[in-house]
């Protein structure tokens, strides 16, 4: 949302089919959330 993505496209990228997931999750700090996921070793 900081970069005015339009909160469906955003759901889809994390794949909810209900925006209202995305909402709950947009509450916590995405950039803190972006660098938990990079840090994942697969």
């Amino acid at each position: 949302m900081e970069h005015e993505i339009p909160l469906p496209v955003i759901s889809e990228i994390l794949g909810h089919t209900n925006t209202e997931t995305t909402l709950t999750y947009l509450r916590i700090n995405i950039t803190e959330l972006r660098k938990c996921a990079l840090e994942v070793v697969i």
